[in-house]
């Protein structure tokens, strides 16, 4: 019941160009999200080389890589916290590279990060209704004058904000402060923060640091609900290579800023490029 409820609720690169795709392949099955040669330079340090990566709708897409990769620094770029010196990033089939930061959550992208940025003092259902006001069709002076309207857009935001808790099982504690909860349920929290913007695409940096073995468990359902039972696209970013190759459809990974593979869980796992970038050794010497 609470799934149906929250479902009702730089430079251009050639290759993101609509000619660049054949047209039966965008009939078919366009990607939610192409991330086509996107840079990224520090000073002198090269963060992202050229990244080229296809998210398809409606499916768990995992990004791995070494300490120093380069995830993070993708996730700020499809975010819009970094700017990028060239490529492009197209979601839903318009580009997002000159969208303003706060605009990307209404846009249909929703994200958590790797450290939670919560208001510990307020109860669990109003850091939720929070992350619903992305939404909101009540501009700032309404809301400051409580003009016609607005008591209803809040209705809408509490109701919305209990369909997600009640989602991720969290209706019992909708009322407490969550500085008074555990570590787990603080990220479970975030997570319906995010999920209150109504995205399209969630994007999850490191959900499962700091969990136990039986939450990582309840974590990798929790996000394959996310992908079948809301329709909601994932794009994950973890550390965990069990939950990431339990729970992906497809993976990417960086290394150095470049991308070294892309493919089903199973390729990744037998990829010499991948296995040498991790290990530091070459797939053939480990065997010998």
């Amino acid at each position: 019941m609470a799934a149906d409820a929250i479902m009702a609720g730089g430079q251009k690169n050639s290759r993101c160009s609509s000619d660049a795709v054949g047209p039966l392949v965008m009939a078919v099955t366009p990607p939610i999200l192409r991330v086509c040669g996107v840079t990224v330079r520090f000073g002198g340090i090269v963060a992202l080389d050229a990244v080229d990566f296809d998210v398809p709708a409606a499916s768990v897409f995992g990004m791995i890589g070494p300490n120093g990769a380069g995830k993070t620094t993708m996730f700020n770029c499809i975010s819009r916290l970094y700017a990028y010196q060239s490529g492009d990033i197209i979601f839903e089939g318009a580009s997002i590279t000159a969208t303003p930061t706060h605009r990307i959550a209404g846009l249909g992208l929703g994200r958590t990060f790797q450290n939670l940025a919560m208001f510990k003092t307020m109860s669990v259902r109003q850091n939720v209704m929070v992350g619903g006001h992305t939404r909101s069709r009540a501009g700032f002076l309404a809301s400051a004058l409580r003009l016609a309207g607005v008591a209803a857009e809040e209705r809408r935001l509490r109701e919305r904000a209990d369909d997600v808790l009640d989602f991720l099982e969290l209706g019992t504690v909708a009322d407490r402060p969550v500085g008074d909860l555990p570590f787990a349920t603080q990220k479970r929290v975030e997570l319906a923060r995010a999920l209150a913007c109504e995205p399209r695409l969630l994007m999850l940096d490191e959900p499962a640091a700091g969990l136990n073995h039986e939450e990582l468990g309840a974590l990798a359902r929790l996000i394959r609900d996310i992908r079948d039972r809301l329709g909601v696209t994932v794009l994950l970013v973890e550390h965990h290579m069990g939950l990431v190759m339990d729970v992906s459809d497809r993976i990417v990974v960086l290394n150095f800023g470049r991308k070294i593979a892309e493919g089903a869980p199973q390729e990744i796992q037998r990829n010499a490029t991948v296995i040498q970038a991790y290990l530091g050794t070459p797939a053939r010497a480990r065997a010998a």
